[in-house]
């Protein structure tokens, strides 16, 4: 597998700073899926990397004074995540703020992370949402990872039952595509 420069960046330690990521999400739902795979990857990597992390729902982007700070923070993270619970359109502030960090961007490498709900029985297809941050990424340099979580019914069970292997997604294996970033070929006996 070909890492993307940017990943293979994010994943050297910069003069001993820790991983920076931005984590914005729309509804319980998209805070679950975005809580797991981000715990996920901190789990295995907390070893060789200090992470950092801020996390905001889409409604508090509407805010003026807060929608400052989270520009400020997203345009200097090594990976924003970006949650919506909607496939099909982001909210206005939602794209406001998306548009705003990326132009405030100064780092060169970096990663975008796109979680997007999925009803169960039904197969993932791209939507607009998708091309859209797609482009953004691409146009704007960074490293793009979309994945997929089940919405709607994980309302009502237990925390822990919400499981990585509820994921279904064609790029993310955040876990892999930080370890080889990191030049680690394996973590141990029961991988």
């Amino acid at each position: 597998m070909m890492l993307p420069k940017s990943i293979a960046a994010i994943c050297k330690p910069k003069d001993d700073s820790p991983i920076t990521v931005a984590l914005a999400y729309d509804g319980d739902d998209a805070f679950r899926a975005a809580k797991e795979v981000y715990l996920d990857v901190m789990r295995r990597l907390t070893d060789q990397f200090e992470f950092r992390e801020f996390w905001w729902r889409f409604d508090m982007l509407a805010e003026r004074a807060l929608f400052e700070r989270t520009v400020g923070l997203a345009a200097e993270a090594d990976i924003v995540f970006c949650c919506p619970s909607n496939p099909q359109v982001l909210p206005r502030p939602v794209q406001d703020w998306l548009c705003h960090w990326l132009t405030r961007r100064t780092q060169p490498d970096g990663a975008l992370v796109i979680l997007l709900p999925l009803v169960a029985g039904t197969t993932p297809s791209q939507t607009l949402v998708e091309r859209d941050l797609r482009e953004t990424a691409r146009v704007s340099g960074l490293a793009c990872f979309v994945n997929y979580y089940l919405s709607g019914h994980m309302l009502h069970l237990p925390a822990r039952t919400f499981e990585l292997s509820n994921y279904v997604g064609e790029d993310l294996d955040a876990v892999r595509v930080v370890q080889r970033g990191a030049g680690v070929d394996h973590w141990g006996l029961n991988e």
